[in-house]
């Protein structure tokens, strides 16, 4: 278990240690090799397309965004929170105002200087009603308000103690921390939000170590790299990203040349290694589960799966290590630990949560006929099971053809219903009560681990604050807030393992693997790179690749 206190208040001497020591791209100087070169990126969805940070909903544009754009703070390389535009961060005596000193120098790339207006500015915008950024919602919540102390100075007031604010201005899961040009917006955009959003998606400036080149909407972005960014400057030119959503036309692009990253699925890894492309994995990155969306509502209680005895009893007729073995070729574990988070998420009681997984992972199709017909359903029964692509989980749709075909064997019909994620999202995340359409129906979903509880709770889990909104739970809520509220870990702890365990025995979520990220590479063009465990987004990633042949940690 990772403690969140030594996360938070230690990392910003541990970030400096760090980057003294060469082991994070924090330095300034530039790496060796590759000058000159382009490398391309395919991803099988943009979704929204939005390049605008305020309007992110955790798509492949990701990628972009963490080029063209520097955060708050950082991750470090072992899921704490480090320096970023803030060099060092200190919490009030009475926990409701974190202040933040910000780095001097940074320039945004028109050449404005990066400043403390700008952070505020960008903060207030994230927590805009306009803004449609999944961890907008969680800003709003946490956040009262935010002060320029000086030109390099500022200060987040929140409401009540929020200990894990810092991993919500840190880019994870989040874009809340991204700092945008404030007088460059009101300036060349206008005094309203969409005005603004126009300029982004037109002519996007950050100050990140890529600045935006062109767009064709919909299909590609580029960049081209800056000089002396004070991380480091890229060893690469450009990047450019493509939308390619067809996995095969994935590989076919990257074995003719036309690419030279791709997220492959497991079971073709091997196929490409042989071809000569370089495998690189990122170890619990990501997570595969079902999800039973909305169960609370009246719609769906009225179904056979809005009974948590036979939501149970799917979970049982599930092998997931039959999953793992074909679909996910060995690049997968069985999950230990509760949807969306991993052991590298602070206040996760590794001990705890791995005998819990005994029970969440057995795969019992006897019982789960016995449950099915306990709960009235002996013949079985039908449901459609929805399927789309995630960027950085491939495979998606051939999991969800093997666990309708395993449902099968106890019964029950899942109609698997092909879709996209942003159509579907509207019926996922914060859903209408009044909607019908999914009610009594499952979606297989992936997504990228987190390393706050508090932010997982948000993304997946409760109500209050939350995006996919799983239960309606007020005792849940008075636990997730408590430990929000409280610096002690041990309690902390607590409380986090109280409010999963409430959360679980619902088996709204039903969890199938903890997954790598697998990319294939060509290593005649992409040289050695630096990841972050259970860290899957690339997009800090561009800047620490090497020249070809070169000698670095992969």
């Amino acid at each position: 278990m990772v403690g969140l206190t030594k996360k938070l208040l230690i990392a910003p001497i541990a970030g400096s240690v760090a980057c003294a020591l060469g082991v994070t791209a924090c330095g300034s100087s530039a790496n060796p090799g590759a000058s000159g070169e382009v490398v391309r990126v395919a991803v099988s969805d943009f979704e929204n397309d939005a390049l605008d940070p305020a309007m992110e909903t955790n798509s492949g544009m990701r990628i972009a965004k963490y080029m063209m754009w520097d955060s708050l703070l950082e991750i470090g390389p072992s899921g704490e929170v480090t320096p970023g535009i803030a060099e060092t961060w200190n919490l009030s005596q009475d926990g409701l105002t974190w202040t933040f000193d910000l780095r001097d120098g940074v320039t945004f790339h028109n050449g404005e200087q990066l400043a403390a207006d700008d952070v505020k500015f960008s903060i207030d915008r994230m927590m805009a009603p306009e803004a449609a950024t999944g961890d907008s919602t969680l800003a709003r919540e946490q956040i009262e308000g935010v002060d320029v102390v000086d030109a390099d100075t500022v200060a987040i007031r929140t409401k009540g103690i929020q200990s894990a604010l810092p991993y919500l201005l840190s880019p994870h899961q989040s874009v809340v921390g991204v700092v945008m040009p404030k007088d460059y917006l009101l300036n060349e955009g206008g005094q309203t939000f969409e005005q603004q959003r126009e300029l982004m998606e037109r002519a996007p400036i950050g100050s990140g170590p890529f600045r935006f080149v062109s767009r064709t909407a919909g299909d590609s972005v580029k960049f081209e790299a800056v000089e002396n960014h004070w991380r480091r400057t890229p060893a690469i030119k450009e990047v450019e990203v493509l939308r390619v959503s067809e996995e095969a036309t994935q590989v076919s692009m990257l074995q003719s040349g036309e690419v030279d990253v791709i997220t492959v699925a497991p079971d073709q890894a091997e196929t490409l290694e042989s071809a000569g492309m370089e495998i690189r994995a990122i170890e619990n990155s990501g997570e595969v589960g079902l999800f039973f969306p909305g169960s609370w509502r009246e719609a769906s209680r009225t179904e056979p799966a809005g009974n948590p005895d036979v939501r149970r009893a799917l979970s049982l007729a599930i092998n997931r290590q039959d999953i793992i073995d074909s679909v996910l070729a060995g690049y997968a574990d069985l999950k230990t630990t509760p949807f969306n988070t991993s052991p590298a998420t602070e206040s996760i009681d590794e001990a705890y949560w791995a005998n819990w997984a005994a029970q969440s992972n057995e795969y019992n199709p006897e019982k789960a006929r016995e449950l099915l017909s306990q709960a009235g359903y002996p013949d079985g029964f039908e449901l459609q099971l929805f399927s789309y692509a995630r960027p950085g989980v491939p495979g998606l749709s051939q999991i969800a053809e093997i666990v309708a075909a395993q449902w099968a064997q106890v019964g029950v019909t899942a109609n698997i219903v092909p879709t996209d994620y942003n159509s579907y999202r509207p019926h996922f995340v914060n859903i209408d009560p009044a909607d019908t359409f999914n009610a009594g129906d499952a979606n297989i979903h992936g997504a990228a681990t987190r390393f706050d509880v508090i932010g997982a709770f948000a993304a997946y889990v409760r109500e209050n604050g939350g995006a996919v909104q799983s239960v309606k739970d007020s005792e849940l809520e008075r636990l997730v807030d408590e430990a929000a509220a409280t610096l002690d870990d041990n309690k902390r702890q607590d409380l986090v393992q109280q409010a999963y365990q409430r959360f679980l025995d619902t088996w709204t979520v039903l969890e199938i693997a903890s997954t790598d990220a697998v990319f294939a590479v060509n290593p005649e063009t992409v040289g050695p790179w630096k990841t972050i465990p259970a860290y899957p987004f690339l997009g800090r990633t561009f800047e620490t690749i090497e020249a070809p042949g070169a000698n670095g940690a992969v």
